[in-house]
């Protein structure tokens, strides 16, 4: 089954939908994404759908009957309907950054990393900070609210920006998937930038899909733009990635889950997220 939401749905999985027998669940979303955002398409009584209730039915008959989604956004709906499941704990663990950090301890006891509120920021013991530090949403998505600080005076201007960012009314990403109310600051980790996506078997065996070198303009640059494949990147990789993916997994016993990664490899090897 197949959650969407917005901002976008494509044609192509609708088709898939209906060519794969994969139900489309009946929400609100989905039958209001396309007049919010002006498209061409509607889903309605012709395309593959499946009723809320029913989709739930489903989830409580079978536990490990498999439902996707095309956007984060469909999060809110999982954690208000499903908290039968473990899919919302799932989720919490890979979308709240200082969790996943807890949870990493065991792989990098050393790591730094502390969690703060918005309404903390001014009282934030910066001397006590190790520089440069990166400050980012703790429930975050893209590159959005991602900040690099260097030095006590840069932290004055970042600390303004993050402050003017949080005064923008922003009604396209839910709090389940943006939240500027609570931050994390982390050390800046060294190294070349991967990305991968991958999924967890009924097993919990990692499966990756893909492998994408991330290119950066300048060691600030924190944006998303430019990504990079080819056969050298993946055999070098594909190994390595795949182990630390299933230790990561063990930790946090995972199955039938995707996930999408960021990584970056030290000079030393060491893979750290």
């Amino acid at each position: 089954m197949i959650l969407v939401d917005k901002p976008y749905l494509s044609e192509f999985l609708k088709a898939t939908s209906i060519k794969h027998n994969l139900p489309i669940v009946d929400t609100v979303a989905a039958r209001d994404v396309s007049a919010r955002l002006n498209t061409s398409f509607d889903l309605g009584a012709d395309d593959n759908l499946i009723s809320e209730q029913e989709t739930i039915n489903r989830l409580r008959a079978k536990k490990d009957t498999r439902l996707y989604t095309n956007s984060e956004n469909a999060i809110g709906w999982i954690i208000q309907n499903l908290a039968f499941t473990d899919l919302p704990a799932k989720i919490e663990i890979f979308k709240n950054k200082a969790k996943f950090r807890e949870l990493m301890r065991p792989m990098l006891p050393d790591f730094y990393f502390q969690e703060v509120a918005l309404a903390d920021l001014d009282a934030l013991r910066i001397e006590e900070i190790p520089f440069p530090f990166i400050i980012k949403p703790n429930v975050g998505f893209f590159s959005l609210g991602v900040h690099k600080v260097s030095s006590a005076e840069e932290w004055k201007d970042v600390k303004t920006k993050i402050k003017a960012e949080n005064a923008q009314k922003d009604d396209l990403y839910p709090a389940e998937v943006l939240d500027r109310t609570s931050f994390i600051i982390e050390e800046v980790i060294e190294g070349e930038e991967f990305a991968f996506d991958a999924y967890f078997d009924e097993k919990g065996e990692p499966i990756l899909l893909d492998i994408y070198a991330h290119l950066f303009s300048s060691a600030n640059d924190v944006s998303d733009r430019i990504y990079i494949t080819s056969k050298e990147i993946i055999e070098k990789n594909l190994d390595d990635f795949t182990n630390w993916l299933r230790e990561v997994g063990n930790l946090a016993k995972m199955s039938n889950f995707p996930v999408h990664v960021e990584i970056r490899r030290t000079d030393s090897g060491k893979i750290v997220p």
